[in-house]
């Protein structure tokens, strides 16, 4: 069972640095960008949601072997209940950047450009945040004795807290002009021309 484990670890850790950096590369790139490209940020969307049902089924395993589903053996692990919390807020930030945020990039908003703007920016500081905190989870054995799973969490709301507002008060105003100035009558509109 235990080279099962070391398999499965190093595919998980396959498909957790290539949503990492798939991430990270669409976020540095809307920092830098004049103009939204839909069908970019589809495919990368739709490539991290490859990778993290990559990471589902890897994690469910781990977890399985670890513990055999043991609800008793998984609430005694504050790290791996650290972890399933930051992984079911990572997959809610999904589901609501896929089911929200990209049909609404899709139109061109004219109203509520602010709060669309802003909240672009906070559900892409809940998905960074998330995947690095993720990566330091698999790294912060020794720190699960002294944090247990309250200090865990509480570290991670800190950050979040953090980077929601860097994004709201710095990052915004860029995110609203890019949202107004998107594509017009079938031609990329840069934040120049407005």
């Amino acid at each position: 069972m235990e080279i099962l484990r070391v398999f499965v670890i190093l595919f998980h850790l396959i498909g957790f640095a290539a949503a990492l950096f798939l991430v990270m590369r669409e976020d540095l790139r809307l920092l830098r960008a004049e103009w939204l490209d839909f069908a970019e940020i589809e495919a990368t969307a739709r490539d991290v949601s490859r990778a993290l049902m990559v990471l589902f089924v890897t994690g469910v395993l781990v977890i399985y072997i670890d513990t055999g589903f043991s609800a008793a053996e998984i609430f005694a692990r504050p790290k791996l209940l650290a972890k399933i919390t930051v992984v079911l807020i990572l997959t809610l930030n999904g589901v609501l950047l896929h089911w929200l945020v990209f049909p609404m990039l899709r139109q061109r908003p004219r109203r509520f450009l602010r709060a669309r703007a802003r909240l672009v920016v906070a559900l892409g500081a809940v998905s960074s945040v998330s995947w690095v905190y993720a990566a330091f989870l698999g790294i912060a054995k020794p720190l699960t004795d002294p944090l247990g799973y309250a200090g865990f969490i509480t570290a991670y709301a800190v950050l979040l807290a953090g980077a929601v507002t860097v994004a709201v008060v710095f990052i915004a105003p860029h995110a609203e002009l890019l949202l107004f100035g998107m594509r017009q009558a079938g031609r990329r509109v840069t934040t120049q021309t407005i």
